[in-house]
């Protein structure tokens, strides 16, 4: 683990200025016990807030991606995000677009979202759109 670890914080902190506008922190030590900053206060994970939670899970799961990385050797340029953006608020969202936009540059992005302010941002993007009536799913483009 210490030899992934510098490298796994600093991959979670990337992505972390991106969802929270730099105001958080995350660490993870040895024993794999996080520290959460917020500003200049330690905070513990159960005391966040569910878009809070919602950040920092999804600056977790790209961490754990990049660490995937390094050890294959087949690279994947795609990524989905199913309901990423739901339960953050405008300003996260905002920060999760931003960081769409980096990762497009190397990857092909599929999102699905019912996020009203999300959709807005990605308006000039590709769709598909997935309408279900009476059991049935039907594709629209």
């Amino acid at each position: 683990i210490r030899n992934i670890l510098s490298y796994f914080n600093e991959r979670i902190n990337y992505y972390l200025s991106y969802l929270t506008d730099q105001n958080f922190s995350l660490e993870f030590d040895e024993e794999l016990s996080e520290i959460i900053t917020i500003g200049n206060n330690i905070t513990p994970y159960i005391s966040l807030s569910g878009g809070e939670k919602r950040k920092l899970n999804l600056a977790v799961m790209l961490g754990l991606k990049d660490l995937l990385l390094l050890t294959d050797n087949s690279h994947v340029d795609l990524i989905f995000f199913d309901e990423v953006a739901e339960n953050i608020d405008e300003d996260g969202v905002e920060g999760f677009h931003q960081l769409l936009q980096e990762i497009k540059k190397t990857k092909t992005i599929f999102i699905i979202t019912h996020n009203k302010h999300l959709k807005t941002l990605l308006d000039s993007s590709p769709r598909i759109s997935i309408i279900k009536e009476k059991g049935i799913s039907k594709v629209k483009v």
